[in-house]
């Protein structure tokens, strides 16, 4: 498993979390990821921890508040 620098997000984290941002259920991120919903649980259990939250709509209302949808969007394209 590739291990990502300490304090930041491997892909498949940041994955989970656009996809999520962008309001797929845990069975869609799971079915566009080719993953078990599991997988996804865990994946966003780190990044709320990651970004201190406790449920998705803190995620959204954190994102929303702070106008970054866009950006970590471009930057999961970019990674593409």
């Amino acid at each position: 498993m590739k291990q990502t620098p300490k304090g930041e997000l491997s892909h498949k984290q940041h994955e989970a979390f656009v996809f999520t941002l962008l309001g797929l259920s845990g069975d869609q991120v799971a079915e566009k990821m080719d993953v078990g919903v599991g997988t996804v649980r865990i994946h966003l259990l780190s990044v709320y921890k990651y970004f201190k939250v406790n449920t998705k709509a803190q995620l959204l209302s954190l994102y929303l508040d702070k106008n970054k949808i866009q950006k970590e969007i471009d930057k999961m394209m970019e990674a593409d």
